[in-house]
């Protein structure tokens, strides 16, 4: 795994951790397809999700984004296993995906299924977050969850 990604795992931990959040890396060295995190934030349902770093980018892009289907497949059954009944909010696995932007470190969400993402402030369905700055630094995870 690209080192790159794996500091950006650390980030989101500690970004999630700094907001009451619990976080946990995920990993298997035998199952292929697992997904790199469990978030849980305050008020919402725990998340399994998949972090992607896609590094700098321009702003007329249209960039892949590397889930593989192995990955999809494990996201997509865990967002099925469950009915969350009467929540406000039913998303339960998501791509995050970080990349540099205008020389700001952002971190987009989308769900699972998205393969692309294109121009970054006008994408259908992505929430998007810029890591804040000055003082502690860290990403706004409820914002980026939809709070």
């Amino acid at each position: 795994m690209a080192r790159k990604e794996l500091a950006l795992q650390s980030e989101i931990c500690k970004s999630v951790r700094a907001q009451g959040g619990y976080a946990l890396k995920l990993s298997h060295r035998f199952i292929v397809g697992v997904p790199d995190l469990l978030i849980c934030m305050p008020g919402y349902p725990a998340m399994l999700i998949e972090v992607k770093d896609l590094g700098v980018v321009t702003d007329k892009f249209d960039l892949k984004v590397p889930v593989t289907p192995k990955q999809r497949e494990e996201l997509k059954k865990f967002n099925e296993a469950g009915d969350l009944g009467q929540t406000t909010y039913n998303r339960r696995t998501a791509v995050l995906v970080g990349l540099i932007h205008k020389g700001k470190r952002v971190l987009v969400i989308n769900p699972y299924w998205v393969t692309k993402l294109n121009y970054l402030y006008e994408y259908q369905g992505s929430v998007w977050v810029e890591r804040s700055t000055p003082g502690p630094t860290f990403f706004d995870i409820k914002q980026l969850l939809g709070s």
